[in-house]
């Protein structure tokens, strides 16, 4: 007597190729997430936090490595703290966090939506085509600002119509 497989593949489970990739982004964004934090953590350690910072500045830094985190504590100079190698940290953990965060919220209102209508307008792929929304996905990331030295960023409905200001 032969055993059946007990692995399905993909179309058999009901998920398209888009919504693997998406799952498999959730998973590498959280140890995406997971690395950075870690490294925030270690960088603050070698940086003399283990005699200068309270546990609680260390783990405000270590999930958002920001000058400002470090400026009310004992360090002498928060010059190694400014550079632009915590300010790309920061900003991969953040735009890392955003994009999992927004995949996570749109699964969970796909889980609870029941019209065919209604789960088609909230579906992912909808969201990435741009079907009824010129903007598509990035529509939902209304009003990003990202701020960087004397350059500003500015996000309105999204990616697709960056605007750069002096």
């Amino acid at each position: 007597m032969a055993k059946k497989s007990r692995t399905l593949s993909l179309k058999e489970r009901g998920l398209t190729n888009f919504e693997a990739i998406m799952w498999l982004f959730t998973r590498l964004s959280a140890l995406g997430m997971y690395a950075l934090i870690l490294f925030a953590l270690i960088g603050a350690l070698v940086m003399g936090a283990r005699n200068n910072m309270n546990f609680a500045d260390v783990m405000r830094w270590a999930f958002m490595p920001n000058v400002s985190h470090v400026q009310s504590t004992d360090l002498q100079s928060t010059d190694a703290w400014a550079t632009p190698l915590w300010r790309l940290t920061a900003s991969a953990l953040l735009l890392l966090a955003a994009a999992h965060g927004v995949h996570g919220l749109v699964v969970i209102a796909d889980d609870y939506i029941a019209g065919a209508r209604a789960q088609h307008c909230a579906s992912v792929e909808h969201c990435f085509s741009g079907c009824d929304e010129p903007h598509g996905f990035v529509a939902h990331l209304d009003f990003v600002n990202l701020t960087m030295d004397d350059r500003r960023w500015t996000m309105f409905h999204g990616l697709s119509s960056i605007v750069y200001r002096r």
